[in-house]
C-alpha cells in the first residue's frame, strides 16, 4: 500500500504479452506498475507489494483468475486489495462468479482506455474509503491504538486458538498512575498528553504479534498471544522501567500492571482472562502503584 504521497502501485496479471504491455501502457501514466504472468507469481507479489489494486485476467495458465482472486481473500496480507477482473469471454455466469468470489469489477474485452482507468480509480478509491471506516470504527482517537470494541472482537478469536490448539495466551492490564492529580494540577490537555504518551511507550514494546488497546479512560490492556505468564510478566516489567526511564516531563509517568494467562484447552474462557487480569491490576494498584502483579487464568475460578 503506497505511503503519504507516494504514487499507487497497480499488479497486472496477464500472460498475453501484447495485452499485458497494453494494460501496463495504459495505467502507467497514473500507476507504479508490477507485472505477473501467472497466478503463483502475483500472490507473491501481492503478499510482498502489497500493491493498491490487481488487474487479473480470469484465463491463465495453471491457477485460474478466479483461483487467485480466492486466494487473495483468503490470506489476512493480501484480503482488502481490490481485484478487477478483465476477460474476453461475455459470459454472465463467470461475471456473477467473480464477484461473489469477491472481485472489486469485471471488465470485459475490448475495452475503453478511459474505461479502465474509471474503473481502476473507483477501485482504489473505495478500498481506501473502507479501510478508513474500518480504522475510525476500530481505533482510540486520543491514542491511536485499538479501541474495546476491537481489543473483545481479538480475544475472543485468540481464545478460541487456545481452546482449539492450545496456544499459549496472555493478557497484560495497566493503569496510569496519577492521571487524576496531573489533570486538576496541570489540566485536561497535560492528562491527554500523559495518556498518548503512555500509549507511544507501548507502541515500543509491542511485538509482532501484540495488539495494544484503550480499555477506557486510564486504562490500557495488551493482548499478548504464544506467551506465557512468566514471559508476560518479563514484558510487563520491562514496560514499567521504561516508563521510569522518561525525563524532562512536567509529570512523572508511572503505571500499575496486571497480567493474566488463559489456561490451555476448552477451559479458556475470554470473561476470565479479563477479569483475572483486572484482579491483577487492582492489585498492583492497592499495594503501592508502580509495580507489576501477575496471576494464572484459573486463579479464583471454581
Amino acid at each position: 500500500m503506497n505511503l503519504e504521497g507516494e504514487q499507487r502501485r497497480v499488479l497486472i496479471v496477464e500472460d498475453d504479452h501484447d495485452m499485458q504491455e497494453l494494460l501496463a501502457t495504459l495505467l502507467r501514466e497514473r500507476y507504479r506498475i508490477s507485472l505477473a504472468e501467472r497466478a503463483e507469481e502475483a500472490l507473491e507479489l501481492a503478499r510482498g507489494e502489497r500493491p493498491d489494486a490487481i488487474v487479473l485476467d480470469v484465463f491463465l495458465p495453471g491457477m485460474d483468475g478466479l483461483e487467485c482472486l480466492r486466494a487473495l481473500r483468503k490470506d489476512s496480507r493480501t484480503a482488502d486489495i481490490p481485484a478487477i477482473l478483465v476477460t474476453a469471454a461475455p459470459d454472465e455466469d463467470l461475471r456473477v462468479e467473480s464477484f461473489e468470489g469477491g472481485a472489486a469489477d469485471y471488465l470485459t474485452k475490448p475495452f475503453l482506455s478511459r474505461e479502465l482507468l474509471a474503473r481502476v480509480d473507483k477501485a482504489i478509491r473505495e478500498a481506501e474509503e473502507r479501510r478508513e471506516l474500518w480504522r475510525l470504527a476500530t481505533t482510540d482517537p486520543l491514542t491511536g491504538l485499538a479501541n474495546l470494541r476491537f481489543l473483545r472482537e481479538s480475544l475472543r478469536r485468540e481464545i478460541e486458538s487456545v481452546r482449539r490448539y492450545g496456544q499459549k495466551l496472555a493478557l497484560m492490564m495497566l493503569d496510569l498512575d496519577g492521571l487524576k492529580e496531573i489533570n486538576d494540577r496541570l489540566g485536561h490537555e497535560a492528562g491527554n498528553r500523559a495518556l498518548r504518551l503512555l500509549a507511544d511507550q507501548i507502541r515500543k514494546c509491542l511485538r509482532g504479534a501484540d495488539l495494544a488497546a484503550r480499555f477506557g479512560g486510564d486504562e490500557f490492556a495488551i493482548l499478548l498471544p504464544h506467551t506465557d505468564l512468566e514471559e508476560g510478566r518479563g514484558l510487563a516489567e520491562r514496560l514499567r522501567k521504561s516508563l521510569e526511564r522518561i525525563e524532562g516531563l512536567p509529570f512523572s509517568l508511572r503505571a500499575s500492571i496486571g497480567i493474566a494467562s488463559a489456561p490451555a484447552g476448552p477451559r479458556a474462557e475470554a470473561d476470565a482472562l479479563l477479569e483475572a487480569a483486572d484482579r491483577a491490576l487492582y492489585e498492583a494498584k492497592r499495594t503501592g502503584r508502580n509495580r507489576v502483579v501477575a496471576r494464572s487464568g484459573e486463579e479464583g475460578r471454581p
